[in-house]
């Protein structure tokens, strides 16, 4: 690591499945490549699937999104989800957000047990209540309530989120009157650059309802989750950071990490 913004004290490359582009429109013989954790992946369409072409590293391709392990061979533990939404006709087609953000991918992992921030970062009207929060292996579960507001009535929305290692995640949010399904994924670019991708899903309630949230939901989903940047792209690593309650996870969350480095 020879880039002295660095502002971490582990690897910026943690083991883990990374997304690594999308394959959609891909035809046997094309080629093309991209950047994950400073390295160019080359990649190669063939009649029986994708291959990596000049690299040894596992890949894997479902519904169009190429992924790729980085690290070790115990990351192969690490499961990759498949969301069957997506191509259920009771949901509408998933829209896609992508965005880039100067920090560690550990931080997004943190900041889905941080609940402390959901009220005062994001347009959440009290902090969560925890449901359910445990560790399985390589993988977390989250279960969580707030109140919000969303297109100006309060709602309460039930979020269940899932990591697999921390590249990956799969996410159900459950309001009175909307459920949307979401494929997250966090790639380092490099030492100091996070690509994140979410792809959205709603489930249908009729072509009035519809049209309102698929306009309107990619805005706000944009703009609350770009909240975070601005915190995430200043902070400075603490090995023992002064947390308060809602916070107090976090440190779980760190021990679980580190099976990753």
């Amino acid at each position: 690591m020879n880039n002295a913004g660095y502002r971490y004290p582990f690897t910026p490359y943690p083991n883990a499945w990374y997304f690594v582009a999308e394959t959609h429109g891909m035809k046997p013989g094309d080629e093309r490549n991209a950047t994950i954790c400073g390295t160019v992946i080359k990649f190669r369409m063939r009649r029986d699937g994708i291959v990596l072409l000049g690299t040894e590293m596992q890949c894997h391709e479902d519904d169009g999104k190429l992924f790729v392990l980085w690290g070790k061979p115990q990351s192969t533990s690490i499961e990759l989800p498949h969301i069957s939404e997506f191509h259920d006709n009771a949901w509408m087609q998933p829209f896609h957000l992508v965005f880039r953000t100067r920090t560690h991918v550990q931080e997004v992992a943190e900041n889905a047990i941080d609940l402390a921030h959901f009220s005062r970062v994001h347009d959440y009207l009290a902090d969560p209540t925890l449901f359910d929060f445990h560790l399985d292996g390589p993988r977390f579960f989250v279960s969580m309530q707030a109140p919000r507001k969303l297109l100006g009535v309060t709602r309460h929305p039930i979020m269940d989120i899932t990591y697999y290692g921390l590249g990956v995640v799969e996410s159900t949010v459950v309001t009175e009157s909307v459920t949307v399904k979401v494929l997250l994924t966090s790639t380092p670019i490099n030492e100091e650059t996070l690509e994140i991708h979410q792809w959205i899903a709603i489930k249908r309630q009729g072509p009035l309802r519809d049209m309102v949230y698929r306009f309107f939901l990619p805005h706000i989903i944009y703009r609350e989750f770009s909240n975070d940047f601005p915190i995430w792209e200043n902070k400075i690593y603490r090995h023992k950071a002064p947390l308060c309650t809602e916070e107090k996870n976090i440190a779980t969350i760190r021990r679980w990490a580190r099976q990753f480095y």
